[in-house]
């Protein structure tokens, strides 16, 4: 047995000739191409594997063959890989084995990919061949006849589209060709959008990994600086208290009110040591849970700035894993100092919910709302704290909104995962006609 080909594949080259009375055909070609390339165009991600079936169907039954295949360069370059297939009903499936061409076993194969020339092989009655003739490749595949489109994108080669026929089969028109190189750029695009979706999927979740790993860094460190603090310099200054109150007693009357000023000015350094405790690692948010350290610092905000803070709670504790309740309550401490800060608020909402194990927080105020461009009318820029809860959370797939509230003020809306870092939506920091909300960081 003999092979004969064109452009680029082994065996004795021959020129096909161009039939006459094919415009009907072509014409068909041209529409199933022009069809091709809407789908693929317009497919959305998760539909693109259907597309490139149906994209492999229609030039495969279009081209005379009974299977089309996708074989696909491998990382290393050293295999072809059939990716996807199509097989007609009651043709023959490929065998088994070949869904891996070896480079090595077909290195005339590379050559035709690097000069983006296709690939044309007949199965002739005949005498015996060398291996590098094609024989060896068709009956790897168990086809008679076989016809490889060089697939490209941005000047690298991907592989090849393959068209078989599995029965007797005289020759591909060298019109058809162009068409299926047509065909071939449709689905090379198509597979890089593939690859590339998946490797930033990947790369996602990577990073989700590595912001949980850093949030338990980051707990764990706050956890041990907090227990410093209240361990050694709340303790030291506890002791130095008492020692000072029993200095009292014994002191001349002259000294007694210096040394009780002195005993004041410790008892308020105990004060903020407890409050700069709570405030990088509160142990109620440990001991009790996010809904405990939320009341808290909802009773702290009302004590210390004035502002009252009607509070709504309805979660499960034991669903919310530890970084993901640090995170949220970090979040919600920032975000209510943000409306003491700029809201000119007098009163706020704060609402947390738990369903589909997202947690839902919404903060909204009474207060001035927004107004675009803070800086341009010269009155201080707040700090990054918006942006950086919005950082934090899109790292954990989580979504920060700003918006307005109906009726005046603001209504800020978070939604993270309650524990593995799993998408909750797409992250946001928007306001009315791109404002951004007053003072907002």
């Amino acid at each position: 047995m003999e092979t004969e080909g064109i452009a680029g594949c082994p065996g004795q080259a021959f020129r096909l000739k161009r039939p006459g009375g094919r415009i009907k055909e072509m014409d068909g070609m041209l529409q199933t191409v022009a069809s091709i390339a809407s789908l693929l165009g317009n497919a959305r991600l998760k539909d693109i594997p259907r597309g490139i079936e149906y994209a492999l169907e229609a030039v495969g039954s279009r081209g005379k063959g009974d299977r089309c295949a996708l074989y696909l360069l491998s990382e290393d370059g050293l295999a072809l890989n059939r990716t996807h297939a199509w097989v007609a009903k009651g043709a023959a499936t490929p065998p088994a084995g070949s869904g891996e061409l070896r480079m090595k076993d077909f290195p005339w194969i590379m050559k035709c990919l690097e000069r983006r020339e296709p690939v044309c092989l007949t199965l002739r009655g005949g005498g015996e061949c060398g291996p590098d003739t094609g024989v060896d490749l068709l009956e790897v595949l168990n086809a008679r006849a076989l016809l490889l489109v060089p697939m490209a994108h941005g000047g690298k080669p991907l592989g090849f589209m393959g068209i078989e026929s599995t029965v007797s089969f005289g020759a591909w028109d060298d019109g058809p060709v162009m068409l299926f190189r047509a065909a071939s750029g449709m689905l090379a695009g198509a597979c890089v959008r593939m690859r590339v979706e998946e490797d930033l999927a990947s790369c996602r979740q990577r990073l989700r990994k590595l912001s949980h790993e850093l949030a338990l860094a980051e707990e764990k460190e706050r956890r041990l600086i907090a227990s410093d603090i209240h361990d050694r310099i709340g303790h030291g200054l506890t002791v130095a208290c008492m020692k000072l109150k029993r200095l009292e007693k014994g002191v001349p009357r002259e000294t007694r009110t210096a040394v009780r000023e002195v005993t004041g000015l410790v008892g308020d350094l105990i004060r903020e040591a407890n409050t700069l405790t709570f405030s990088i690692s509160p142990p109620i948010l440990y001991d009790f849970g996010l809904g405990a350290a939320v009341e808290w610092l909802v009773e702290e905000t009302r004590r210390e700035h004035g502002l009252e803070v009607t509070l709504s709670c309805s979660i499960e504790e034991d669903s919310i894993d530890s970084p993901s309740r640090f995170l949220a309550y970090q979040a919600i401490r920032e975000l209510l100092f943000n409306v003491v800060k700029h809201a000119r608020a007098g009163h706020a909402f704060l609402s947390i919910t738990e369903a589909g194990g997202n947690l839902r927080t919404v903060i909204e105020d009474d207060g001035r709302g927004f107004v675009l461009h803070e800086r341009a009318r010269g009155e201080k820029p707040g700090g990054f704290g918006l942006f950086n809860i919005r950082e934090r959370l899109g790292l954990v797939g989580g979504a920060l909104t700003v918006g307005p509230r109906p009726g005046g003020g603001s209504r800020i809306t978070m939604v993270a995962p309650v524990s593995g870092g799993e998408p909750a939506g797409e992250t946001a920091v928007r306001g009315p006609s791109g404002r951004g909300p007053q003072g907002a960081p």
